[in-house]
């Protein structure tokens, strides 16, 4: 049932993300009508990600033009959340066409001038394949949706006033394991958008995230300790071991790729100054942290809703 939660969870996550896709296929294919006015290329650069063998560039071109006495800026060359993120050399061809200085064709949205981009039409190979995964996932989750409810309604309707109870407190554990995995859903994105070299759509408000780990953590501790044995060694392990062994695996896989990419971070920005660090690296650094931090407490928040029913039946409540 984990997995059918999870897949419902993703539904809007998927869906979130199918609809920027599509909102960028409509761009482009819309900009081959668009009126068209010069412009001048103001900065042409690769900025570097990474360092060593995982270094990779994105090409960074800055225009100015013009629309009915009304200057814009923009860096949209050519509109796809990932045209030619894996396509090697591609950003390098990007800053070879478009150096700084040069005049360029500038096509804009009439509605809405500071729309606008220097190549129309076309999308990369990468898009259609990433609308094919953000599609799957909308079908996967939408699939469960049912079956959730079922679940989830059987748990609701109670007899009794004391069972009642312990329902709620189970579905408050539930609700929580629901805004975890969310979490963790939007830390994954956020940490392939970096390896990928692709700014969030969201920006900097992604950072919000290290509020949601507090939300569920202060929960997950105090009821933790509250629901631990008497001679329990660790406040989460009475959880984990009403847990299927593969979610202790993978709890430390997460606790030990945050520490060898909070590693690799530090290796990678020591050619950076202090405040200078590239955005995409930062974000790639907090996400492997986010990661770690709700993918426990997903797993814990499960675990005790498992202990609080495995409690009901054993005093033979539920």
């Amino acid at each position: 049932m984990t997995a059918k939660v999870i897949g419902v969870i993703g539904v809007p996550l998927f869906a979130a993300f199918l609809n920027f896709q599509v909102i960028d296929f409509k761009r482009s294919y819309d900009s081959g009508s668009w009126p068209a006015v010069e412009g001048t290329v103001i900065t042409s650069e690769l900025e570097k990600m990474g360092s060593g063998s995982g270094e990779g560039t994105l090409a960074k071109v800055k225009y100015r033009y013009t629309v009915e006495g009304q200057t814009h800026e923009n860096d949209k060359v050519a509109f796809g959340l990932f045209r030619g993120m894996v396509t090697w050399g591609h950003a390098a061809k990007v800053i070879t066409s478009y150096p700084a200085g040069k005049t360029v064709k500038v096509f804009f949205n009439p509605k809405a001038p500071d729309v606008s981009c220097l190549e129309t039409g076309g999308i990369g190979w990468e898009d259609i394949f990433m609308l094919v995964v953000g599609a799957y996932g909308v079908f996967w989750g939408t699939k469960n949706l049912y079956s959730f409810y079922r679940w989830l309604s059987h748990r609701i309707v109670t007899p009794n006033k004391k069972r009642a109870i312990n329902a709620v407190r189970t579905m408050g554990f539930i609700f929580l394991a629901v805004v975890a995995a969310a979490g963790l859903f939007a830390s994954v994105a956020c940490h392939l958008m970096s390896w990928l070299l692709i700014e969030p759509p969201w920006g900097q408000s992604v950072f919000l995230l290290h509020i949601g780990i507090f939300i569920v953590w202060i929960p997950l501790v105090i009821f933790a300790n509250r629901t631990m044995p008497k001679r329990g060694r660790g406040n989460l392990e009475h959880l984990f071991a009403v847990l299927p062994r593969w979610v202790r695996v993978a709890t430390s896989a997460l606790f030990a790729y945050a520490l060898l990419n909070f590693g690799y971070f530090a290796y990678c920005t020591r050619v950076y100054p202090k405040h200078g660090v590239p955005f995409l690296l930062e974000l790639r650094r907090f996400s492997g942290h986010w990661m770690m931090f709700y993918g426990v407490a997903l797993a814990g928040l499960v675990g005790l809703a498992r202990v609080s029913r495995k409690r009901r039946e054993n005093a033979g409540v539920a």
